[in-house]
């Protein structure tokens, strides 16, 4: 009996892995809000820092925040960003040459290349769905550029949220806006990539009025309240909001893992300790040896959802074996013992608010004061209406003035102001400052504004200038690469889980074509017979890379160049012929336009027969099947030959046996029928075979007709 109770002690705990003993619901809800205030306070200086980033040059007034705002109140406070074209540049090559995931094969046997291709089709697929990917990703990389920290998620939908007899899932990937302030890790976490976590919790902003709609009836009371600056300015869209946080724990457990021995096929068979109780029979039946039983660490994520008052999910547990949380930074560093971040924004805010502060002093001086305001004797002035044609001296088109008269009332010679107030003029501290600034943000940035647009500037200069901003941004691009390997591991932890079970799913190759696989297909081994699973990615090893390369139509478009360039190059080397009509195959395949599916599906094939490229979807496998299938059968004239001779013959025999001419007769005709359906067999062959050589002439000439005035082409990207 105490056995049974610790057996379901054990499975209690298994069931909540983040319980602690004798610990309720409400006391675990208490536990969970404690941590985030602990995790957050552990990033608090940091995060207030990055939020000050962003606000910078995408909030009004955000450049004046804090100190200057307070200091120059009722002054005039321009907003010049000064460093927004060199953000917006490294922005852009982001956008022009986006980091993928690439996936090989890890250490050991079972996993082949086909399984790394089949890994990455996937990937893509789910990359590219709803563009959710490529928008989550972008999010986070924005946000590093600015304040040095963003984030990812990773989570699961139904494939089909319409059809409730479906429960398939696809993962697909989760923007998390505002990292800085929402996504909290545990504070002990110290890699780049947080793969030493146990735990995070993601904060999910609500308006009062939205919170109300998705939990009808709860009280909007947040998990977790994070400060922001906008709090300071008292906006109400901010003072209204509702946090609902969502924890992701990382929970180790020992298991006990069974391995066999197959003899039948060789093969090593593993099973828990669940899977060896239940197929007991079933592993005896099929013969196999007990090897040796292994203790090992199984890992699980438990996901719970809970506000500042209740949990709406209690700790269940999620696909993968990983927290589907993946951290982006810009630069980062530990300094006693705490992390600090930034990205690309935080070392130029105080010379641009310096220089704009120079600006906005100057626009105030040069508006509120003339080019030079005259001095004039008080009986100079004295007379109606001229207080008021001095006072507005700019609207009118000329002044008056008495003449002055010395003693005996004589005029004056020279009459007229008896002298200026000149307006103020630049010092020189100024000057200096207005030229160094400029040149201190190009020396950070490494760029020259100039030297980039001058178009008589050399290609070499522009190169080594490209070259300069290039190893300015390096570090943080560094970064984000880990960031992209992350979420790869991560993917695979799930993929692994999810995509198990037979179905059909569509996957995308490296040159952006969608083609549909079965997942979990039986098919016949060639070489053994056997019948075997394929199209199944659980049970192998990977290795997640950062694809680092220009986006898939300028890989195109380089391909093409690069085609066109060798044909140009071979065309006067016959030793080189040989690879013409495949360099003229790639250009067709990697071409851009509309119409050109029919050609390309006719290049594609052509290819596939020539075993110059290999199948990769099932159609593809389909129809070489169907092409050796038909070199393979046997003619049908054949057969029409000896059915006609069976029938001659039966006839023959069915004559009476004394009657020998009549046999001969009939063997007579057996023969000539023969020799005419050889005949006519001849003839279709030879017929049949005069329409492949035509077909593959036609072939020919529309390919020389294509390549020909592309080989004319002038060569590289225009």
């Amino acid at each position: 009996m105490a056995r049974k109770n610790k057996k379901n002690k054990k499975a209690t705990l298994k069931k909540k892995p983040v319980e602690q003993i004798g610990e309720t619901t409400q006391d675990m809800l208490e536990r969970f809000r404690r941590d985030i205030n602990n995790d957050a306070d552990a990033v608090d200086v940091q995060s207030d820092q990055s939020e000050d980033d962003l606000r910078f040059l995408n909030v009004i007034n955000g450049m004046w925040d804090g100190f200057f705002e307070k200091k120059l109140q009722n002054k005039v406070k321009l907003q010049f960003p000064m460093i927004a074209k060199f953000l917006r540049d490294v922005i852009a090559e982001w956008n022009m040459n986006r980091v993928g995931v690439e996936y090989k094969p890890g250490n050991d046997e079972k996993t082949s290349d086909k399984d790394a291709k089949l890994l990455n089709g996937l990937w893509r697929a789910d990359f590219r769905s709803e563009s959710t990917g490529k928008k989550a990703i972008d999010n986070a990389v924005l946000e590093v550029m600015h304040c040095g920290y963003g984030a990812v998620l990773m989570a699961e939908r139904f494939e089909d949220k319409g059809d409730p007899e479906n429960d398939l899932q696809r993962i697909e990937l989760r923007s998390l806006f505002n990292a800085y302030n929402s996504v909290f890790w545990n504070e002990g976490a110290q890699e780049i990539d947080k793969a030493d976590a146990t735990r995070c919790t993601v904060l999910k902003r609500y308006s009062r009025k939205g919170f109300l709609l998705e939990f009808p009836g709860e009280d909007p009371v947040s998990a977790y309240q994070p400060h922001n600056r906008a709090l300071d300015n008292n906006i109400t869209s901010q003072q209204d909001a509702v946090f609902v946080a969502t924890r992701y724990d990382k929970v180790e457990e020992k298991e006990t893992i069974f391995i066999y021995d197959n003899f039948s096929t060789g093969e090593i068979e593993t099973f828990n300790e669940k899977q060896n109780e239940e197929m007991a029979d079933d592993i005896k039946a099929r013969g196999l040896k007990l090897r040796r039983k292994r203790e090992i660490v199984s890992e699980q994520i438990m996901k719970s959802v809970f506000s500042g008052v209740k949990f709406f999910e209690e700790p269940r547990r999620i696909s993968g074996k990983l927290i589907p949380v993946v951290p982006f930074y810009g630069e980062r560093i530990f300094v006693s013992g705490v992390e600090w971040w930034n990205g690309f924004v935080r070392d130029l805010k105080d010379i641009s608010r310096l220089l704009n502060q120079l600006l906005s002093k100057l626009s105030e001086g040069s508006a509120s004061s003339s080019d030079r305001k005259p001095i004039f004797d008080p009986d100079q002035v004295i007379g109606e209406g001229f207080d008021d044609i001095w006072a507005n001296i700019s609207s009118k088109a000329y002044g008056l003035a008495n003449v002055l008269k010395d003693s005996d009332g004589n005029p004056i010679a020279g009459g007229g102001p008896i002298g200026y107030i000149e307006p103020g003029q630049l010092d020189q501290n100024t000057a200096a400052l207005m030229g160094a600034i400029p040149a201190m943000i190009q020396s950070f940035t490494g760029i020259n504004p100039v030297e980039a647009k001058d178009p008589d500037a050399s290609g070499k200069g522009i190169i080594e200038a490209r070259k300069i901003q290039n190893l300015t941004t390096q570090p943080v691009m560094e970064n984000i690469s880990t960031g992209i390997e992350r979420l790869g591991v991560v993917y695979e932890s799930k993929a692994s889980e999810l995509y198990t079970t037979k179905r059909t799913m569509t996957i995308i190759g490296a040159d952006g074509s969608e083609s549909t696989i079965q997942l979990m297909k039986m098919e016949q081994d060639r070489q053994t017979g056997r019948f075997v699973e394929v199209n199944n990615i659980s049970g192998k090893r990977f290795k997640a890379y950062a694809d680092v390369g220009p986006q898939y139509e300028t890989q195109r478009q380089e391909t093409t160049d690069t085609a066109l360039k060798m044909m140009e190059t071979f065309a006067n080397i016959p030793a080189m012929q040989q690879f013409m009509p495949e360099l003229g195959g790639v250009v067709i395949e990697n071409m851009a336009g509309t119409g050109l599916e029919s050609i390309k599906k006719l290049n594609r094939r052509m290819r596939l027969l020539q075993r110059t490229v290999e199948p990769e979807t099932d159609e593809e496998k389909q129809f070489l099947i169907e092409q050796q299938q038909q070199q393979q059968q046997e003619d049908p004239q054949q057969e029409l030959i000896e059915a006609a001779t069976q029938q001659q013959l039966s006839e023959a025999r069915n004559l009476d046996a004394a009657s020998a001419e009549k046999i001969k007769s009939a063997e007579l005709k057996d023969a000539q029928t023969r020799k005419t359906l050889s005949d006519i067999q001849i003839n279709q062959a030879k017929t049949a075979s005069d329409i492949r050589v035509n077909e593959a002439k036609t072939l020919k000439e529309i390919r020389e007709s294509i390549f020909r005035p592309l080989g004319q082409l002038p060569v590289g990207s225009q």
